[in-house]
């Protein structure tokens, strides 16, 4: 059973990153990269937004028993997207670069268009 959970879960949330991905592209977000693996977590999606470098947490809900997607990144994903995001600018020598990371949550509702939030500078070092 957790197998099957777990399976959902990812198509889920690769649904959302792709789903997140267009959105931002229409909002003026040039999308680099997605699916960027780190020795501290995965970095959903990496965009650029004028000259500014921009990291995405991607959160996809199909119901709502705990609240809104955003109030799951907790202070441990804070950290882990920080320390993503550092590791990624240091390893692509970039540590110079204007940067940020964003958050975006997609509402998924039953017989209801998708309900997209994007928070800017979500998450701060």
């Amino acid at each position: 059973m957790k197998k099957k959970n777990s399976d959902n879960r990812k198509k889920t949330g690769a649904w959302g990153e792709r789903k997140a991905a267009e959105y931002l592209a229409t909002h003026g977000l040039q999308i680099l990269e997605t699916n960027i693996h780190t020795p501290y977590g995965e970095i959903d999606l990496i965009g650029m937004d004028n000259n500014q470098l921009v990291f995405v947490e991607v959160k996809t809900l199909k119901s709502k028993p705990f609240g809104d997607p955003e109030v799951s990144v907790n202070s441990k994903k804070k950290d882990h997207m920080v320390n993503s995001a550092l590791h990624y600018l240091q390893d692509r020598n970039l540590m110079d670069c204007e940067w940020r990371i964003d958050v975006v949550s997609l509402d998924v509702l039953p017989a209801k268009p998708i309900d997209f939030h994007w928070f800017k500078n979500a998450i701060n070092e």
